[in-house]
């Protein structure tokens, strides 16, 4: 039985697969087969992930085209990820995941026939990146306003520590296989097998049962326009300065410390590393760190989240400062690995703590403007980064990197309201939201 909180926008209780609330997430048949479908979809992205930035540098293209291509594939999560989270909203929520799933299968089989006819190029992996991830927008913010309504509200944190962790696996076994596959049979194999996962995910969606009242359209959001809807969920956003605070910190450090890392690491690793197996060995350390971090929340949920999350943050300018200094893989990976972990540990219990203070209602859209804020600047980090790289080099932007991360976090930590933003893990979730400004009062959550 998984009880819905009021506050969520239900104000009933709904059967979904769980007979005794105290049962775990893995004991709701409706949350294994949404485990499935997304640790599968990331075990194929990994594939089409770790290929796309080697094929264009294999065409012949330098730092500047390499960010470039990776800008325009992530771009429809700068304009269509609001959107996505509206859609998610007002519509059925698993309707909308199958359908993407099989429009991003669509888009990526016809890719992998481009290339087993030898007529694909660097721009047939942008436009068809670009299309992937166009259809993607929706798929985020639907899965995060499902997991709510296949396990019980004690259960959230530790239904999105297996998701995380799920998904983190797959994607380090894609990145680890990626490289030899790809070396053996070439792109075309990694794109056929991000393909085939898009296909078994709508499969393993299409056996989750859930019941007609949880699949309902929001009569609130239906009844508005989408620029409402917009303004509801940012109007979410700014009730709670925990939140506001940690999206604008993210909103810079992703442009400024992540993009030129994930561009600079790659063109490192083939002139200076010893190739792209350093790069993958670097990034599976990464991946491994961040599978410790949602098992660290079962013992330790601290109750100050956000300030102990964001401290933890620091760990984040120790690689590219690494990057710059040294061409020491073992010691970049060591460092990719205590940072994934701290990755992990913040990101279970975000998602947790979304799920906990935001209304079903909006929850979606508040997502997508997570998502938006957090990764909408990055297309432009990576196409800023190939460019100054250019201009100026590699080691002044990752040490840029490094300084930027201290400061934002250090600013972030000294807010009144995030060290005053406090949770009682053990109570009831709560979706009412404190008014307070940016910092201004506490924000003392009781259950």
């Amino acid at each position: 039985m998984v009880a819905v909180h009021p506050s969520r926008g239900g104000g009933e209780r709904w059967e979904v697969g769980l007979k005794k609330s105290h049962r775990g997430p893995l004991k709701s048949a409706n949350f294994r087969w949404l485990a499935l479908s997304s640790t599968t979809s990331s075990l194929g992205d990994a594939f089409g992930g770790f290929a796309l930035l080697f094929l264009v540098l294999e065409a012949g293209g330098n730092a500047a085209l390499a960010g470039a291509v990776v800008a325009m594939v992530e771009l429809p999560g700068v304009l269509l990820a609001l959107l996505g989270g509206v859609w998610a909203d007002r519509f059925d929520r698993m309707r909308l995941m199958i359908l993407s799933d099989i429009g991003r299968a669509v888009c990526q089989a016809v890719l992998f026939i481009l290339f087993w006819t030898d007529a694909a190029t660097w721009w047939h992996v942008a436009l068809f990146g670009f299309l992937t991830n166009t259809l993607g927008c929706v798929y985020a913010p639907s899965v995060s306003g499902v997991i709510p309504q296949t396990v019980a509200d004690r259960h959230l944190t530790g239904a999105n520590g297996l998701l995380y962790t799920g998904r983190t696996a797959a994607v380090a076994i894609g990145t680890a296989a990626g490289g030899t596959v790809i070396a053996l049979f070439g792109a075309r194999t990694a794109i056929a097998l991000n393909a085939l996962s898009f296909v078994l995910s709508a499969l393993f969606l299409s056996a989750i049962r859930l019941p007609s009242s949880a699949l309902r359209v929001h009569d609130a959001g239906a009844a508005q326009g989408v620029w409402q809807d917009l303004r509801a969920g940012w109007s979410e956003v700014r009730k709670r300065s925990w939140l506001l605070s940690e999206l604008l910190r993210s909103a810079i450090e992703m442009p400024i410390v992540v993009a030129p890392f994930a561009i600079i690491g790659p063109l490192m690793a083939v002139d200076t590393l010893g190739g792209a197996g350093s790069w993958a060995t670097i990034s599976i350390g990464f991946l491994c760190g961040s599978l410790c971090g949602p098992f660290v929340v079962r013992f330790w949920k601290p109750r100050r989240p956000i300030w102990a999350c964001t401290a933890l943050m620091y760990l984040g300018a120790v690689p590219p400062l690494l990057l710059a200094l040294t061409t020491s893989v073992p010691l970049i990976t060591l460092a990719e690995g205590v940072k994934g972990a701290a990755v992990g540990f913040f990101g279970t219990i975000w998602a947790s703590l979304l799920q906990r203070e935001i209304s079903d209602a909006v929850r979606s859209r508040v997502n997508a403007w997570d998502y938006t804020l957090t990764s909408g600047l990055m297309p432009f980090g990576y196409l800023l980064a190939g460019l100054m790289v250019n201009q100026f080099g590699r080691q002044p932007i990752l040490l840029l990197g490094v300084v930027w991360n201290i400061l934002a976090v250090t600013m972030v930590l000294a807010l009144p309201g995030v060290r005053r933003f406090r949770v009682d893990w053990n109570g009831p979730a709560s979706a009412e939201p404190p008014a307070s400004a940016l910092g201004d009062k506490t924000e003392e959550v009781t259950r």
